[in-house]
């Protein structure tokens, strides 16, 4: 059911999009195929634990990821909507690099604007070589850039989003 429930999310979210007579498809289809990518990574963080055979530090992590889960649920009543049930090792250091650009002298930032999400301060990208692409077409057109590496990120509840290798470099 989860597959089916992703797909008809993504199915959805395609027709926003292309009912939005937007002509950045390119860039959408980026975005969805790095987490398409990003989801097929996922491992369940039970078999995880269990398996005896994989880093003890990694197991130790996930095992702090559990039990924090369990008291956002139990303790704090938050919904248990399926997120940080997996884990997915993404073998990069983020799991996103976000472009930042502003008009030279100034901190109002160029807005992108998506149909689902609205209108947001940076533009996401999976591929580091896509977001130094835009990075240099703003400085081009005399922007301010910078490129920050992300390592964790929400679909706001859209997908079961697993915890990333790009988190564990974090205290407990």
């Amino acid at each position: 059911m989860d597959a089916r429930l992703a797909l008809s999310r993504i199915v959805l979210a395609w027709l926003c999009v292309l009912a939005s007579g937007c002509a950045q498809l390119g860039y959408y289809a980026h975005l969805a195929q790095g987490h398409v990518k990003l989801l097929a990574a996922r491992e369940s963080i039970h078999k995880i634990l269990e398996d005896s055979s994989r880093d003890d530090k990694l197991r130790q992590q996930l095992s702090a990821v559990r039990r924090a889960r369990h008291f956002a649920i139990e303790i704090l009543k938050l919904p248990d909507n399926g997120s940080y049930q997996h884990y997915a090792d993404l073998r990069r250091p983020y799991a996103l690099w976000n472009v930042l650009a502003t008009p030279e002298f100034s901190l109002n930032p160029v807005e992108s604007c998506f149909p689902i999400a609205g209108c947001v301060a940076y533009r996401a990208y999976y591929d580091p070589a896509r977001a130094h692409k835009l990075a240099d077409q703003y400085r081009a057109q005399g922007y301010d850039v910078d490129i920050g590496g992300v390592p964790a990120f929400s679909t706001l509840g859209w997908f079961r989003d697993p915890v990333l290798n790009t988190m564990m470099h974090w205290s407990e």
